[in-house]
């Protein structure tokens, strides 16, 4: 019933969205959001930056459902708005480009129609997405034609970091070759343009003289019960593993994916003084405490080819892999296509290739070979390329 009465309302709705069509958008209005308007970060978060620094005579506005995130904004002197407040709905209908990196509601997706909307993504496709996860290879014609505003697959454009992904854009998105901007992802540009250590790492790096700092960023498992016991699952001991760090003089940071942050607080950090567990909320940028770390530790997650771009070690963590393939699935060949570094399969084999970097990185090259397959562009421009392509449109 409510399934019916949501598709009655937007029928309602639908001869506002067209009449949107007949409101001038300008060229110099232009609206962020990212993560269902929950969070400031990734892509458009990158973009926002960029434009309010280079391009004074744009107005670019911040939209989200976060009051804090407004707060912090107007305090940086960034104009932001709740996504539904009159001057959310009003930048929404004059704005000619809306950048965004998970879903049109990351923005306000009821009053966009003409403009031109931007799904710059939140990371390079390793595993399956969208229409190509096994059992969605459909089109959702009831929301197309019904619900245009909360329709998935009519973007105006998708971003690429390499021509490799290109086609993968393509299937996953239901969309044609033109539609695909290769500009590299505008959040990468901080390895090139910031060097500024990331609060945390430096609080560390000055309680803990010399410490090499690990990161750990496994992708998320969405509902798959039981799945996202990352430790427990694989043989971890945080006493013996503590013990490891120690001797060493190693941090590991545990950093869980936005989506299941919650199931994951897994509070390990109250054990073990080297292991902590951080969120969103601690750090100021995912890519800034990547550029300050010194080696990767993940498994399916795109974080792997941002990473590649520091050239530092990476350990891969597969530990389930054959499940993942079986029930996500993937693009690549991940022994073949992916790995680059030291293959670990449970957290006593993560210790031993975390020793084997200490002593000598032996994989340089293969992940120059990587990096240069999957980053096209190594230049800290992304930004503006797109902004130039943007601005031709």
């Amino acid at each position: 019933m409510k399934q019916v009465l949501k598709y009655i309302l937007f029928t309602l709705f639908l001869p506002f969205w067209h009449l949107q069509k007949l409101i001038p958008r300008n060229r110099n209005v232009w609206i962020f959001g990212a993560w269902f308007g929950r969070k400031y970060a990734d892509n458009p978060r990158a973009m926002f930056e960029y434009i309010n620094k280079n391009h004074k005579n744009i107005k670019a506005v911040w939209l989200t459902d976060d009051n804090n995130i407004v707060s912090y904004l107007r305090s940086m002197g960034y104009l932001s708005y709740l996504k539904f407040s009159l001057k959310g709905i009003w930048y929404s209908l004059r704005a000619r480009f809306v950048i965004v990196c998970t879903s049109k509601v990351d923005v306000n997706a009821l009053f966009t129609n003409g403009s031109v909307i931007v799904q710059t993504w939140h990371g390079a496709q390793m595993k399956r997405i969208n229409f190509d996860i096994k059992g969605k290879r459909r089109v959702d014609y009831l929301s197309k034609y019904l619900a245009p505003f909360k329709y998935e697959y009519n973007y105006s454009y998708y971003l690429s970091s390499s021509s490799f992904f290109d086609s993968i854009i393509e299937s996953a998105f239901n969309t044609t070759s033109d539609r695909v901007l290769s500009t590299g992802y505008p959040r990468n540009d901080v390895f090139y343009n910031n060097k500024h250590e990331e609060p945390l790492i430096n609080d560390l790096r000055r309680k803990y003289k010399d410490v090499r700092i690990a990161v750990y960023m496994p992708t998320h498992r969405g509902s798959w019960k039981g799945q996202v016991q990352y430790f427990t699952n694989f043989g971890f001991d945080y006493t013996s593993f503590n013990e490891f760090l120690v001797e060493n003089n190693i941090i590991l940071l545990f950093k869980g994916h936005f989506y299941v942050e919650p199931e994951t607080n897994s509070n390990i950090s109250d054990v073990n003084n080297r292991i902590l567990t951080i969120t969103d909320n601690e750090i100021t940028d995912v890519n800034q405490l990547l550029l300050n770390t010194d080696i990767l530790i993940t498994d399916y997650s795109s974080v792997y080819f941002d990473y590649l771009l520091t050239n530092k070690p990476i350990i891969f963590t597969p530990f389930d892999l054959e499940d993942y393939k079986n029930k996500r699935g993937l693009y690549l060949d991940y022994e073949k296509d992916v790995v680059c570094g030291e293959v670990a399969y449970n957290w006593i084999e993560v210790k031993k290739a975390i020793k084997n970097y200490l002593i000598s990185d032996s994989f340089e090259k293969e992940r120059e070979i990587k990096r240069n397959k999957f980053n096209s562009f190594q230049d800290g421009k992304s930004c503006e390329r797109l902004y130039s392509l943007l601005l031709n449109n």
